[in-house]
């Protein structure tokens, strides 16, 4: 394998400007629990991130993306009320909304479902600059306030920059203005932060060195409190950056000359002053009990304060860097101890975002996640050796050139195309045919397609970009792709429907069908949680390798596959409505509960239709991280296909394909069409499934190869994949995996599971042997690992037995630490804690673990190939493009984007950085 790294592609990571839990504690997790837990990530160039903890695992499910000008500087997350009936009963869970802000007049609500804006605020407002959401009421508090006729959402608090404070109203599911609670009342005073006690009293910092309190209900001013002017030599107004109030009813509010004050509840008066940072503070976060106080800000510190024993002074604990820039916002979620977990999520101008434990901090390590796209950003044409990459409404269109077979030495990378989509939308994704010659691009607007044509300018290679048209529009998309044979083209909506058009070939360039092939997926049972259409979301698409097969997996972990029926005519019409009367199939495209659609679409003589074993595949664990289909395996013989037949791979067809005697030779790659349609998917919790679509059963490998049975680097790795391409070779099936700072390669024409006895530990009385097991490294707080011993920081705590002055080490017990003859774990130690209904696939399918074999490098290990091999070399990835495949040789690219190259603006240096 030939891997080089590269870092030819300049993709502009953005800042992290807001965070946002859709819950801050166990309490506000509504029917589901933990499944309900979000963190919407907002960034500056305007897309807003949602992510998953997973209990640790950290997933990256779905990017809403902004566009031309537009940023993310506010984000909040509501709940509307739950439904009760006459015995206070729960019958319908309040639904999550979405809001943020970004520098105009009005709050924008995002459909969860789509990812675009829903609605915007109404009211003349001007620039809003900071935004608070009144706390949610308590089940019991929410019952007693139906019963009582009482208003029980929340409504929105605004700070504009002319100095006014407006309340909007959610109630109906809408998002108006309802009143002004304070006008402008001073030249230049503008409210920069707000923060609510109860459901009517707020705090608000303002840019002039004081905070007021407010009481919504009537408007009334309670309070207006100063800090004082500024240091000598410095600003004379204090900017109030963050205020927030603690679980006592205490004031904690950060300025601009890096102190942290400290507010009695009654008075309102100060009572302690830190000095807690060299520069601006601008946020600050509380844990659920109020014991504990975050603060970041300029210096790039991430300060930790608990409350002395008096119960009222606050102690720093401690300071740690956890990034390279300004950090510009916190959150927080702290669930209760049953739970565990609890962390702070932190982000800044190093793009990156950091998971920080709170009820186990200084026992387990924080988790730094790379603030890259963990969808790569990058399509490419393995023929042609084109990379196109993305961003904003810009697409870079590389071309790698070749190496020397001697040498080993090529040319640089060269940008053969730079070209920005007209519109103010973002692209969403964009998709490069296998042969180089078609791209489309898909932005919440419009899907385009293009025509790329080569042309000979002396030694130098051009390529002419020209836009095809269409006689209408094409649907808007987040997610396109073109089949491996370049003849069709799936279009995923911002509705969630499926889309496949014909792409033919005529002799004045490439047509599009005049209509699509609408594939309905299987409708599924109400989703009761609170966030309602939001799980059943599209978020991978994948075609066969024959162009045959169409599957795609929302969020919700299940997946729907259609399959290409029929013999290509070239001489039928590209679109054509056939009368089926009635004999419309349960493995119909069209929707199975839809009586009056007796008509049947085709295209050349050919139609999409669900597969019959669709409905037999089960719901995953969490969501799919990535779809790929086993690929044929080489052969060095000619090989007959057989006959055509009325069923292929076990899977109904109305037409069998034409079959015919190929020729190949050693490296030739064939995919076989009488192979079976087998799909691994990896999940969001690193389960590796492969699934037999004929059947909608696990295969037999993936029953027998769990992924308990997968080498213990892998099950260890936190960061998740981010892709995957194959090497198949005449004796392996190689998949590479790979995440932001890994690469992995397994071989599925292998199994991991001792086949032998002679690879099984020996014992002398024949009977179970006591093994040591290892510690459980694993973190309970959902951020990273327990510290080691040797990095622990302090005094550990614990209990230590001391006799004559040295300690005494506790045996273990081995009545608990038996293992079979084979030495094969039954139970795991390092299990998580997971709800009964959270893994329907992995249910009654754990297997026998074993090591593997694993090494960073290449080469052959035993008598056989390699099994797996694995690097962490490579940081951070933006994405892996393999070049090149033959039946003994392949070469890839790893792109990489290290932080030093972002363009970011000069940082706040501190006494020990001017070394550096």
């Amino acid at each position: 394998m030939d891997i080089h790294r590269a870092r030819f592609i300049p993709y502009p990571s953005s800042a992290i400007n807001a965070l946002a839990f859709s819950a801050i504690n166990d309490g506000e997790l509504a029917k589901g629990g933990l499944k309900n837990l979000r963190l919407a990530v907002g960034r500056a160039n305007g897309d807003i991130e949602i992510w998953n903890p997973l209990r640790g695992a950290w997933v990256q499910e779905t990017v809403f993306h902004g566009g031309k000008g537009r940023t993310i500087e506010g984000l909040l997350w509501i709940q509307e009320p739950n439904e009760f009936d006459t015995e206070g009963r729960i019958t319908s869970t309040g639904q999550l909304r979405l809001f943020s802000i970004g520098y105009s007049s009005a709050v924008t609500e995002w459909d969860l479902g789509t990812g675009l804006p829903l609605r915007h605020s109404t009211g003349n407002l001007n620039e809003i600059w900071c935004f608070a959401a009144q706390p949610r009421l308590h089940v019991t508090e929410s019952r007693k306030a139906a019963n009582e006729g009482k208003p029980r959402g929340q409504d929105i608090v605004v700070g504009c920059s002319d100095g006014s404070i407006a309340l909007l109203s959610t109630a109906d599911n809408d998002l108006h203005f309802q009143k002004y609670i304070s006008r402008p009342h001073g030249k230049d005073v503008r409210p920069l932060s707000i923060s609510f006690r109860d459901r009517y009293t707020i705090a608000v910092g303002f840019n002039n060195s004081t905070f007021r309190i407010y009481d919504i209900r009537n408007s009334k001013v309670i309070r207006t409190v100063s800090l004082g002017a500024g240091s000598k030599g410095g600003p004379k107004d204090l900017h109030v950056w963050a205020i927030r109030w603690l679980p006592s009813g205490e004031i904690a509010c950060a300025d601009s000359a890096g102190d942290l004050r400290f507010f009695d509840s009654k008075l309102f008066t100060q009572y302690q002053r830190i000095n807690a940072h060299r520069g601006d503070i601008f946020s600050i976060a509380i844990s659920h009990d109020g014991s504990s106080l975050f603060t970041a800000g300029a210096d790039r510190r991430t300060s930790i304060f608990r409350r002395g024993r008096s119960g009222r002074q606050w102690n720093k604990q401690t300071h740690k860097f956890y990034h390279d820039h300004d950090v510009k916002a916190l959150a927080v979620y702290d669930g209760n101890k049953t739970q565990q977990m609890s962390f702070l999520a932190s982000g800044g101008l190093d793009t990156n975002l950091a998971i920080v434990p709170i009820q186990h901090y200084g026992e387990e390590y924080h988790r730094g996640i790379s603030g890259l796209p963990q969808l790569p950003p990058v399509t490419s044409s393995e023929a042609t050796r084109l990379v196109a990459c993305w961003h904003g409404q810009e697409v870079d269109i590389w071309k790698i050139q070749s190496q020397d077979g001697d040498t080993g030495n090529g040319g640089a990378p060269r940008r053969l195309v730079h070209m920005t989509i007209k519109g103010e939308e973002a692209i969403a994704n964009a998709s490069l045919s296998k042969d180089g010659e078609l791209i489309a691009i898909s932005t919440a607007a419009v899907t385009q397609l293009f025509r790329i044509s080569r042309i000979e300018d002396g030694p130098k290679e051009k390529l002419q970009i020209v836009k095809l048209t269409t006689e209408a529009p094409l649907d808007a998309g987040r997610i396109v792709q073109i089949s491996g044979d370049q003849k069709w083209l799936s279009i995923v909506t911002h509705n969630n429907d499926v889309l496949v058009f014909r792409l033919s070939r005529q002799e004045n360039g490439v047509q599009l069908s005049k209509q699509p092939f609408r594939l309905e997926r299987i409708k599924r049972g109400s989703d009761t949680s609170s966030l309602g259409s939001y799980r059943r979301r599209i978020s991978r698409l994948q075609f066969s390798p024959d162009s045959k097969v169409l599957v795609v997996a929302d969020l919700a972990g299940f997946i729907d596959c259609w399959q290409l029926e029929g013999i290509e005519d070239t001489s039928a019409p590209d679109v054509e409505m056939i009368d089926v009367g009635d004999d419309t199939s349960d493995n119909s495209s069209s929707d199975e509960d839809d009586d009056n659609d007796q008509t049947e679409m085709k295209s050349f003589g050919q139609h999409w239709t669900r597969m019959v074993a669709s409905k037999a595949l089960p719901q995953l664990d969490s969501a799919a991280l990535f779809l790929t289909f086993r690929p044929g395996r080489r052969t060095k013989k000619a090989e007959a296909n057989g006959t055509p037949r009325k069923e292929i791979n076990g899977i109904k067809t109305k037409h069998a394909p034409k079959q015919a005697v190929v020729e190949r030779d050693d490296d030739a790659l064939v995919e076989q069409t009488n192979d079976k349609y087998e799909l691994f998917v990896l999940t969001a919790k690193h389960q590796l499934y492969e699934f037999d679509l004929a059947t909608g059963q696990l295969t037999s490998w993936s029953r027998q190869n769990t992924t308990d049975c997968l080498p213990d680097t892998f099950q260890k790795i936190k960061d998740r994949a981010m892709g995957c391409y194959w090497h198949t070779t005449l004796q392996a099936q190689r998949l590479y995996v790979y995440g932001s700072n890994w690469l992995f390669m397994l071989d599925v024409m292998q199994d991991f599971v001792p086949e032998t006895k002679d690879e099984e530990p020996e014992s002398e009385n024949g009977g179970l042997i006591a093994r040591p097991q290892k510690r459980n490294r694993q973190g309970k707080s959902g951020a990273g690992d327990k510290i080691r011993d040797e990095d622990y920081v302090g005094f550990k705590p614990g209990v230590e037995s001391i006799q004559d002055g040295e300690p005494v080490k506790k045996k273990r017990k081995p009545a608990d630490q038996t293992q079979p003859l084979n030495g094969q774990q039954t139970d795991r130690e390092d299990d998580e804690d997971v709800d009964a209904d959270e893994e329907p696939a992995s249910k009654n399918l754990r297997g026998k673990r074993s090591r593997g074999q694993e090494a960073d490098g290449e080469g052959e290990l035993g008598d056989g190939p390699r099994k797996t091999w694995h690097s962490f070399a490579y940081r951070p990835i933006l994405a892996v493009i393999p070049l090149q495949e033959t039946a003994s040789y392949i070469e890839t690219v790893v792109v990489e984007r290290p932080m030093w190259e972002l363009d970011l603006p000069p940082r706040l240096l501190g006494p020990h950085d001017k070394a550096r």
